[in-house]
């Protein structure tokens, strides 16, 4: 295949993020080497796979659509059995999309960052359903042989087979990151992974409020450009002041852009008296903020 549709890679590149922290706590549960080593493997796979669909600069909003600026393809670079994975990990994604759709329109009370998310899941999942039912297209070429399912994981108890797997919450923040940041932004994730390995969002997720300025002041003051953060006043910028100083510093603007999604939800969880805090939305908005932290430190 010459050229792989910058639609196609915009799927993969949302599946790949959708269920690389997934992969992660398969292999630290992993008892069998061979599944381990494997995992691995393909970790290291979709990491280069993903920085380079990255380096595209492409709009992950609506990956139906094409932007202004954005390639009609790019020259194929993936051998036929990862284009196989990577579209089946697709097809995984549709599942994960319809699955948590389905959770939230089951709530008893739907707020009103509830009714966004199921705008936008809607508006995610009819596209790709159609493309997984299409032969012409790599998704749809693949559709007979399911979901992707990832090295061992059928020997660890799943919810439905299909999507999320049952595994002990792990610490958000690693040890490795830990040993790179300042000490203060270090005795607040230590607290986070506390609350969040004991099942406290709410508790996380105030954490999580504080933890996003402190980083961004961190690191202007590390580079001496604190006068670029203050207000004529000589205050800090608040925190949307903040993210907007702090983009031209990061080595991917996708960083950027998928903590400002996350900074309504964060804000939210001390602003909004009728928001319900779910663990899953701690977890995503930890992990935008975790590779936030590795970028900048």
């Amino acid at each position: 295949m010459p050229e792989i549709y910058t639609q196609t890679l915009k799927y993969f590149w949302l599946a790949i993020d959708r269920f690389m922290p997934v992969l992660s706590e398969l292999e630290k549960s992993a008892s069998n080497k061979d599944d381990k080593e494997e995992i691995l493997d393909l970790m290291e796979a979709y990491s280069e796979i993903q920085g380079k669909i990255g380096k595209l600069n492409l709009n992950y909003d609506d990956p139906n659509r094409r932007y202004d600026g954005e390639p009609f393809g790019v020259r194929n670079w993936l051998s036929d059995e990862m284009l196989e994975n990577l579209s089946r990990l697709t097809l995984r994604l549709l599942v994960s999309w319809k699955d948590e759709l389905k959770k939230l329109q089951g709530k008893k009370y739907i707020t009103d960052m509830n009714t966004k998310i199921i705008s936008k899941l809607e508006n995610l999942i009819w596209p790709l359903e159609a493309l997984s039912k299409a032969g012409g297209y790599l998704v749809g070429k693949y559709n007979s042989k399911g979901p992707l399912v990832f090295p061992g994981e059928d020997k660890i108890k799943a919810t439905d087979h299909k999507e999320e797997i049952i595994l002990k919450r792990t610490d958000i923040f690693s040890k490795d990151l830990i040993s790179k940041i300042p000490p203060d932004l270090v005795i607040l994730c230590d607290e986070f992974n506390f609350n969040f390995i004991n099942n406290k969002p709410n508790a996380g997720m105030l954490l999580l409020r504080r933890i996003l300025p402190l980083a961004i002041v961190r690191k202007f003051q590390i580079l001496n450009k604190e006068v670029d953060i203050k207000t004529k006043e000589g205050d800090f910028a608040d925190t949307k002041g903040l993210l907007g100083k702090v983009e031209n510093l990061l080595s991917n603007k996708r960083i950027y852009k998928e903590i400002e999604g996350y900074k309504l939800l964060i804000d939210s969880s001390q602003h909004s008296y009728s928001i319900n805090i779910d663990p899953s939305d701690v977890e995503g908005a930890a992990i935008k903020i975790r590779v936030l932290l590795d970028d900048l430190f």
